[in-house]
């Protein structure tokens, strides 16, 4: 008779295990870095992201989304709503636990950069 399926599965164990720990783990690339992040902005998007930048720049580090809301419709900003609640949707603008909001530079960098 044949090996007892027990001795299969311990083989095709150790395969796997020496297959998995010879590979060399891949470069990360920015569209899996930020998988987790949905929605994706597309390039309209991302400029108009940077435009919000700009002008949270010019307000203090904790600010009214109303406010904020106002800048980009005086400055014509395309879909400021849609761009705003985007900007929320992807945590570049995160709320400070009072009322306001901050603007994270560092999640802005790297969905903007990809």
């Amino acid at each position: 008779m044949g090996r007892p399926f027990k001795d299969k599965s311990t083989i095709w164990r150790k395969k796997k295990t020496q297959k998995s720990v010879d590979n060399e783990i891949p470069p990360v690339t920015c569209e899996e870095e930020n998988a987790d992040r949905k929605p994706d902005l597309s390039e309209s998007q991302k400029e108009t992201a940077k435009q919000f930048a700009l002008l949270a720049r010019t307000m203090e580090d904790h600010f009214s989304l109303p406010r904020l809301l106002d800048m980009a419709k005086v400055n014509d900003l395309k879909d400021p709503h849609i761009n705003l609640n985007l900007l929320l949707k992807t945590k570049i603008i995160i709320p400070d636990g009072s009322g306001y909001f901050v603007w994270d530079s560092d999640v802005f960098e790297k969905i903007t950069s990809c």
